[in-house]
């Protein structure tokens, strides 16, 4: 594939493979800017070279939430891989983590995320040690059943093309994620019964808005897009610009055109 002008990077598969009739590939990327991209797809059919060529008009922000999240299982997936084969970097150790958290993407390996209810806000170090004691281990290149089941979860997620909130673990069982969930390419995580947006501390100050109060209702009014994140629950936590408010039990009842105004 030639992306022309397109700055493209961190394209998987890197390779591309054979496509077989009724077969399908889904390429997945990452690219700078945005403009009108001439895109050339090249390959060989029949003993006879073939040329596809197709502009695309090309956002400069993604405006589907999807799609970053496929591209994103697909890098850890390689990402994993390269683990299992070469052993810990901490660099790739830390980017797993980052993009796990960023797009709320759970594997066998980043399950402790979801299991212990600190994992979320720790410092990188301690992650990093988490990841070491419980992920690397299983990691590392072995023989037999075991290899063949890393490498079948890395591969599953460097092909995927659906996004998903579960992981395969360590004996094929389907495990379902229910502690995380994507609100309009938000990601929040459940600690306490609280639904907190992911790099907001659960123990941070907010402005506190008591739930189907006045305020409730005209902060919902003000900001509808707002609807969906409230539809988590009763307890919710997440940032309005610089601000972090809090819908719970406790807080205003009221809230001024002045004090809505500086939500933005």
């Amino acid at each position: 594939i030639d992306y022309g002008r397109l700055n493209v990077y961190d394209v998987l598969p890197s390779t591309l493979p054979d496509l077989f009739r009724g077969s399908q590939l889904v390429v997945s990327g990452r690219y700078r800017g945005g403009s009108n991209a001439q895109i050339k797809i090249s390959g060989t059919a029949g003993g006879k070279k073939r040329d596809f060529n197709q502009t695309f008009s090309v956002p400069k922000h993604a405006d589907n939430d999807f799609v970053p999240v496929i591209w994103a299982s697909r890098r850890i997936g390689y990402l994993i891989e390269e683990i299992r084969l070469r052993g810990e970097n901490r660099e790739l150790v830390d980017e797993i983590i980052r993009l796990s958290k960023k797009f709320g993407i759970i594997t066998e390996y980043t399950s402790f995320l979801v299991r212990e209810p600190d994992a979320f806000t720790a410092a990188p170090r301690e992650l990093h040690k988490k990841f070491a004691a419980k992920a690397a281990p299983t990691l590392a290149m072995q023989t037999g059943e075991e290899s063949v089941h890393g490498a079948g979860v890395a591969k599953a997620m460097e092909e995927k093309s659906k996004v998903e909130t579960e992981y395969t673990d360590s004996e094929g069982n389907t495990v379902k994620v229910d502690s995380i969930r994507r609100v309009d390419g938000r990601i929040f995580y459940l600690t306490d019964n609280r639904w907190v947006e992911m790099e907001v501390h659960p123990k941070a100050d907010a402005i506190r808005i008591k739930t189907y109060s006045d305020a409730y209702f005209r902060l919902l009014k003000k900001m509808p897009s707002l609807g969906a994140i409230f539809a988590l629950g009763d307890d919710v936590m997440f940032r309005i610009g610089s601000k972090i408010v809090r819908i719970g039990s406790e807080g205003k009842e009221t809230i001024t055109d002045e004090e809505l105004s500086k939500l933005r």
